[in-house]
């Protein structure tokens, strides 16, 4: 990763990185928070931003984020009622510029549920009925916005609040990559290296360095999950363990908005996103044995 990290620096761009122990049964080593400290130390410059929780190790990722002037913190694939308390505590106080809403729609939660809980968010914090939301105001109470729907100044008790002149960025949403996604512009000499589809038993699979993608059990993505039909899987929560094209459950055909440009833009005008980072789906998950 290391390589990775020094073309991020030079180019200003930031890193998004999964850390905490993966829902899936995938190796978790490479993602202790812990590590991100020698990240940071060897690169004082970069930006680096969590996915995924950091549980639970969420009171170290508190620690490093005052330590690291560039590291921050997403709420990427938890719903807003397991926000970790310490996160959701360090948000209002000293982190409202740290933490970064990241809703995970479509491919692990609906937005409608986001919404939802996001109100109740506070009430299981030390600091008090503050919630950070994906507001206007950074981080929020549902009680101290102005009559134009801004943050007032103050928040309960007194307390003077971070306010932030952006709307709302979500800094996790997902697409359904289309085919040629990952083939259009690789080099021919680095194809076998990278990314090939194959007609295996007469379906298409998706081959990453000459081994078959399994995580994905219809890389077309058509038809596709409803969104949040993984919410309790990526939380670890597969009792029965069920293979992961059984806890998908229905299908639907796949929507305009997954893969067309104007139709996501419609969409985000409805959820009230100003912007988003949009990931693919079928190349999110690997391993490794260091930072």
């Amino acid at each position: 990763m290391y390589p990775l990290y020094a073309k991020c620096v030079e180019l200003g761009i930031p890193v998004f990185c999964c850390a905490g122990i993966p829902g899936p049964r995938l190796k978790a080593a490479c993602q202790h928070v812990e590590l991100i400290d020698e990240v940071m130390y060897d690169f004082p410059e970069l930006v680096f931003v969590t996915r995924h929780g950091c549980e639970p190790w969420t009171e170290l990722a508190v620690k490093l984020m005052l330590k690291w002037p560039g590291l921050h913190y997403s709420t990427s694939a938890f719903a807003p009622k397991y926000y970790p308390g310490a996160i959701v505590d360090y948000a209002n106080t000293r982190g409202a510029d740290k933490i970064i809403y990241a809703g995970y729609f479509p491919m692990g939660l609906s937005l409608e549920r986001i919404m939802t809980e996001l109100p109740n968010v506070g009430s299981r914090t030390r600091s008090g009925p503050s919630s950070c939301g994906p507001t206007r105001s950074g981080c929020w109470d549902s009680n101290d916005l102005g009559p134009d729907g801004g943050p007032r100044r103050r928040g309960p008790e007194g307390r003077r609040r971070r306010a932030v002149d952006y709307v709302t960025f979500d800094a996790d949403n997902h697409y359904y990559e289309a085919t040629d996604a990952y083939t259009r512009h690789i080099d021919p000499s680095m194809a076998k290296r990278a990314m090939q589809w194959a007609e295996i038993d007469g379906r298409r699979r998706l081959l990453v360095g000459g081994t078959v993608n399994k995580f994905i059990p219809n890389p077309l993505f058509d038809p596709v999950a409803r969104p949040g039909s993984l919410d309790e899987y990526f939380r670890g929560r597969n009792p029965g363990a069920e293979d992961i094209r059984s806890l998908f459950g229905e299908l639907e055909p796949i929507r305009p908005e997954y893969r067309h440009r104007d139709a996501r833009l419609e969409v985000m005008d409805r959820q009230g996103l100003d912007g988003c980072f949009l990931f693919p789906p079928s190349c999110r998950h690997g391993g490794g044995t260091g930072p």
